[in-house]
């Protein structure tokens, strides 16, 4: 709805227009400077890996490093490498070790029938619970408006019958004239509200909506084993609401000191992480131990974190020192293939 300011313009607008500058798409900057466009299918955790170490909280990058795609802290390059340390972690770890984390999931949820049955009674609740939708406060006011017009329209028809004066007759007739038309633009919007919405996930069947669910659980031991689903990945991290937090601590690679994955956890929802995005740089974020060793906490709950991977010191899964290091690698996730490698890379699911 637009209604006037009250007061007049203080520069020209068509001037005001002409002097903005003409915004370009991301392709075609990149085309201008000689850059490639991105591939977001490269990094399908993209802004949903997190670097816990002391409360940075920072989104951790995808860069290239070598021959290898890693995800390493934002926080450090963007600030000149003088914050927080040289953090990475594989990529392709990170996201094999998740999908391995959900399949896990669901079989301790006990199985696919399990799943269905409490998705299906959730949704049918959920359905009876939004059986009448409410009408938007919008349509509500809006009908309320037509109501007044047509009582207007009605009064100023009664006045041009009986009115004498050619003036006042012309005068009334003009007010009954504005009136007609305000009422027409009003009824064309409510004729707007009432079109009917097209079919979303929401006006699905239970029974539909939980298919398409039961069709994603499906596809995980699939997911897994695809090296070329990181689109599907992708999509099923956002839908889910998945976030990985990493802590890292420092290490020695023989005489040299390193920076080494030391636990982790992933979360269902970021208001399920031990420590905000941006973590230190949020006005309202108070120092804690990154994922719940101690100390006084923020107002993010502690989930379920981590336990120690069960590996040697030596192998460790970030890369680099305090400096900028990337010639000697020794990244990727340990996987010591105990049953599975949640608890083998010292991550456990927080649940939410």
């Amino acid at each position: 709805m637009r209604a006037a300011s009250g007061g007049d313009a203080q520069f020209d607008p068509d001037r005001w227009r002409a002097m903005q500058p003409k915004k370009a798409s991301i392709d075609e900057v990149r085309r201008k400077n000689g850059q490639k466009a991105n591939n977001p299918d490269r990094y399908p955790l993209s802004t949903r890996v997190i670097d816990l170490t002391e409360g940075c909280g920072s989104v951790m990058h995808g860069i290239p490093i070598g021959d290898k795609l890693k995800y390493a802290c934002g926080r450090y390059y963007n600030s000149g490498y003088t914050e927080c340390s040289h953090n990475t972690v594989e990529a392709a770890a990170v996201t094999t070790m998740l999908i391995d984390a959900l399949v896990e999931l669901v079989n301790k949820a006990g199985g696919r029938k399990v799943i269905r049955d409490r998705l299906l009674a959730k949704a049918r609740a959920e359905v009876e619970q939004n059986a009448v939708p409410e009408e938007p406060t919008a349509l509500t006011h809006l009908r309320k408006q037509l109501a007044g017009l047509e009582d207007d329209i009605a009064t100023a028809e009664r006045r041009m019958t009986t009115e004498k004066n050619e003036a006042r007759y012309e005068a009334i007739a003009k007010t009954f004239d504005s009136l007609v038309a305000e009422k027409a633009a009003v009824v064309g919007k409510i004729a707007e509200y009432e079109v009917p919405r097209p079919v979303t996930t929401a006006d699905l069947s239970p029974e539909e909506q939980v298919d398409a669910l039961i069709t994603t659980i499906d596809d995980l031991a699939a997911l897994a084993k695809d090296e070329k689903a990181n689109k599907k990945i992708r999509d099923l991290v956002l839908q889910l609401g998945i976030f990985v937090g990493l802590e890292f601590e420092e290490g020695r690679w023989g005489k040299r000191l390193i920076r080494r994955l030391r636990r982790g956890v992933i979360a269902f929802g970021e208001d399920n992480l031990p420590v905000p995005i941006h973590g230190r740089s949020r006005a309202d974020y108070q120092a804690s131990d990154a994922v719940g060793d101690g100390g006084s906490h923020h107002t993010h709950s502690a989930p379920a974190c981590c336990r120690a991977p069960s590996a040697d010191p030596g192998s460790s899964v970030g890369e680099g020192t305090g400096i900028d290091r990337t010639d000697e690698s020794n990244s990727g996730l340990e996987q010591t293939h105990q049953g599975t490698n949640v608890g083998a890379t010292g991550f456990e699911p927080a649940t939410s």
